[in-house]
């Protein structure tokens, strides 16, 4: 077998204990260094059961059949079951010797395979060591005197020399030649990935020799095909010491009882003779038991059913009956039940802390538990709400979930954590981690928002301007901001004081031009500088934005530019002037409509329109004159989309591009909006920002997928203004800008949005 190792053949050999006061046999390995734990097939792997005689299927392995009924045997994928022999020797049913067909299709159906999953090899019962050491004519004479031929098998089309030679076609000869050509060419048309059978270890000569002839086979495929291999699992059904005969599966149930109700599961008895054959408890190959197999009640147990089928061999009551709750050779662990554990949670606090308990083991069985949450440094009516329920997970279901409402404030804490703890789970199952801890994170960022509306202008010794101050969070003590203004304007009051009842209260700061004698370009610019100071540590010392004010001198002409801005061609657009101070004289006007370096337009008068004939940015200026002469001129801009005219929504994209929300969607040329294609992560980043002024980025570099985007920057503000999360949750390390925004995720970013300051 080192051939088929070095083959990538796995090859995992076990042997069979049992406990003297249960009903368990489990699967050990004679070999010390081999692992004990071993992957049983899945869905998408076929499996082959060689069994020297039927009914040794069902106690070698009907559990995996089973539990493999969701497989399909069409191609040569699914589940296999091949038998070696007949048993026609060593049975006497009233049918000359022969085994009943039915009875076999029977037992089958009960662990969910049909005929067509049955192959049968028609070799004489009990005579495989003949057969596989002489080279024998056609007709076999067994031991007991019956003769055998291939035409005497008596399977129709079950018999695998009928099924791949044809009808009427067979061997020359019972030999180790044949036997090996008859199991390559099965291995070879269906390909297992798993193969199931008797191993080297077992008295009965019969299991010897099946499986020195799948060995033999299963060697020549993968010679041929070095990439192909399959996981061979063996077992010891018939002991390798007679010493333990009484040790054995037969000897160990109740005499009243075929079925016992103690638990397997419990340490083997103190067997001293079993080390001397090899068979080591705790090295045995471990699977799962499934749940229907264990049950007590022989009417609902598939395997105690298909043991009754057999009537050839007693049923229930005969040998292979013993074997009800231990077939599970290679199923070797008793599991009734799964075990549950409980995740952890991180959620931001206003949102709904969702804990996911996940079941490991069998799914076919309901089972449910209590959770229950209790306080950690978070209080249960402050930072979340007390929750306690009964969590069922239905047969089926790996997973259910808990659900935690936490609550919001506006005081910036730190972290908080809360527990929630499995109790009361289903008779027989295990809390494999009964706790989970939730953490709560603040959506509060202690800050101060400015709000100067469009901008601050103001003139000289003339009119004034206004903007508003307001704290992004209860603060714990008096905050104190003094507002200090730079040359040529004043700035009142100063200080502003807010405190832990008025902090949401927007404070209004008034912003006067002192006049003077100097003739100075329209405008020229002010700044507004503030600074905080409070015993809070979060707000002393704070950051807070400066506000630029427009100084307009109180010297001279000074007009302003209103108007409805068009944002598609062949739509008018219409300006108007309007002297703001100053003047002498009568005032005239010289308008200019550019787009790019090309005029598109010119007019006269207060009032000028000009209807745009192509896309593009254009630049609408005016010169004022008065009796002084011309004077500064003032502009204006205009973005004119050229695929919006057909548009239901051409009016709303239009006011879009007037308050600079949108500038296109095809750069550099930014003369079309795409009102029909949908927006990414990214676009509703940019949109949201200019909407909202946003300018505090937060230090950037939140999210790992947005290195190199157009909207980083966008989407930096966006994030540090609570407004977005992430796509993933919870980590939410990613912004994913280039996915769609659906329509539940804009749904959060308008509220998170409208709670701004």
């Amino acid at each position: 077998m080192t051939s088929l190792a070095n083959r990538r053949l796995s090859i995992r050999r076990a042997a069979l204990v049992t406990v003297a006061v249960s009903l368990l046999v489990a699967l050990v390995s004679p070999t010390a260094t081999q692992a004990a734990e071993v992957d049983p097939p899945t869905s998408t792997e076929s499996v082959l059961i060689v069994a020297p005689h039927p009914g040794d299927a069902t106690i070698m392995a009907g559990g995996i059949s089973y539990a493999l009924d969701s497989y399909s045997d069409t191609s040569g994928a699914g589940v296999t079951i091949a038998y070696m022999t007949n048993n026609d020797f060593g049975i006497t049913d009233g049918d000359d010797g022969t085994l009943q067909l039915e009875a076999v299709t029977a037992q089958t159906g009960q662990l969910n395979r049909a005929e067509d999953d049955l192959i049968f090899f028609g070799y004489p019962d009990g005579e495989l060591a003949g057969v596989w050491g002489t080279a024998a004519p056609a007709v076999f004479t067994a031991s007991t005197g019956l003769e055998a031929t291939y035409a005497s098998r008596g399977l129709g089309l079950t018999d695998w020399h009928d099924y791949r030679m044809g009808a009427g076609e067979q061997h020359a000869d019972y030999n180790q030649e044949a036997m090996i050509a008859d199991m390559e060419a099965l291995i070879d048309e269906r390909r297992p990935d798993h193969i199931f059978l008797g191993g080297p270890e077992n008295r009965n000569t019969d299991y010897t020799t099946t499986y020195d002839v799948v060995a033999a086979a299963l060697d020549n495929v993968v010679a041929d095909d070095a990439d192909y291999g399959a996981v061979l699992h063996t077992t010891v059904v018939w002991h390798p010491d007679p010493a333990l005969d009484d040790k054995w599966p037969q000897d160990i149930a109740p005499a009243d009882d075929i079925i016992s109700d103690e638990d397997p599961s419990i340490d083997p008895p103190a067997v001293t003779t079993l080390a001397d054959v090899g068979l080591v408890w705790a090295d045995r190959e471990q699977f799962v038991v499934p749940t229907a197999l264990q049950n007590p009640v022989i009417a609902a147990n598939p395997k105690a059913q298909a043991i009754d089928e057999f009537t050839s061999q007693g049923g229930l009551g005969g040998f292979i009956g013993r074997f009800v709750h231990r077939d599970e050779i290679f199923w070797a662990d008793y599991v009734n039940f799964p075990d549950l554990s409980i995740d952890d949670v991180t959620v931001t606090e206003g949102d709904d802390a969702v804990f996911t308990i996940s079941r490991t083991g069998a799914l076919n069985v309901d089972v449910s538990v209590t959770a229950t949450t209790s306080d950690g440094t978070a209080i249960a009516g402050v930072d979340y709400t007390a929750t306690s329920e009964t969590v069922d997970l239905a047969a089926g279901a790996a997973s259910a979930t808990f659900t935690v409402p936490t609550l919001g404030d506006a005081v910036a804490e730190a972290d908080k954590t809360f527990t929630v703890t499995l109790t009361a789970p289903t008779t027989g199952v295990t809390l494999a981690d009964a706790t989970g801890t939730g953490t709560i994170t603040d959506d509060v960022v202690p800050g101060v928002t400015i709000d100067d509306g469009d901008g601050l202008s103001v003139i000289e010794g003339g009119a004034s301007d206004t903007y508003t101050v307001v704290l992004d969070s209860e603060p714990t003590a008096d905050v104190v901001i003094t507002v200090t203004p730079s040359a040529e304007v004043t700035a009142a009051p100063s200080p502003l004081t807010f405190t832990t009842a008025n902090w949401d209260t927007a404070q209004t700061v008034i912003v006067t031009g002192i006049a003077d004698d100097t003739d100075e370009p329209d405008p020229h610019t002010g700044v507004i500088s503030h600074t905080a100071a409070s015993a809070d540590t979060d707000y002393n010392g704070i950051d807070i934005a400066d506000v630029t004010v427009d100084i307009y001198d109180s010297t001279g002409l000074v007009v302003a530019v209103d108007g409805l801005s068009a944002g598609s061609t062949g739509i008018p657009a219409e300006y108007t002037a309007s002297v703001v101070v100053g003047g002498t004289g009568t005032v005239t006007y010289a308008w200019t409509a550019t787009r790019g370096t090309t005029t598109v337009d010119t007019g006269t008068g207060a009032t000028f329109s000009f209807t745009p004939t192509a896309g593009g940015l254009h630049t609408v200026s005016v010169v004022p004159t008065d009796d002084d002469g011309a004077h500064d001129p003032v502009s204006v801009t205009l973005n004119v989309l050229t695929d919006i005219e057909d548009s239901t929504f051409v009016l709303d994209i239009i006011w879009l591009a007037d308050e600079g929300i949108t500038a296109g969607c095809n750069p550099p040329a930014n003369d079309e909006f795409c009102p029909d294609n949908n927006v990414t992560r990214g676009q509703m980043a940019a949109f949201l920002v200019r909407f909202l002024g946003l300018t505090d980025d937060g230090g950037g570099n939140k999210f790992v997928d947005d290195d190199g985007s157009v909207f980083e920057d966008d989407i930096a503000k966006l994030a540090a203004a609570g407004i977005t999360r992430g796509c993933n949750p919870p980590a939410n390390d990613r912004f994913c800008p280039d996915d769609n925004v659906t329509r539940g995720q804009m749904a959060a970013f308008i509220r998170r949005a409208d709670a701004l300051p």
